[in-house]
């Protein structure tokens, strides 16, 4: 799937995600509406969640942040440099 065709199928969730699941006059960025559309579609599940951050990250060709996620996932201390 094209990333055009993500964003124009995700684009209506995450509109409503802002509309109803923030107070009124709160102008939620995507990021945040995102953030709620995952939480909720894994039920609050940590691991889960997380595992979807590492796959996005991988995706984005952000490796070294990947490990960081992969490392926290198996109980690693993460150092920040």
């Amino acid at each position: 799937m094209e990333k055009e065709q993500v964003q124009a199928a995700i684009r209506p969730v995450l509109e409503q995600i802002k509309k109803e699941s923030f107070v009124p006059d709160y102008k939620a960025s995507d990021t945040e509406a995102m953030g709620m559309l995952i939480s909720k579609f894994f039920e609050w599940a940590g691991e889960d969640i997380m595992e979807a951050a590492y796959y996005g990250l991988e995706d984005a060709n952000f490796h070294g942040e990947a490990k960081a996620v992969l490392d926290l996932m198996n109980g690693e201390t993460v150092i920040e440099k």
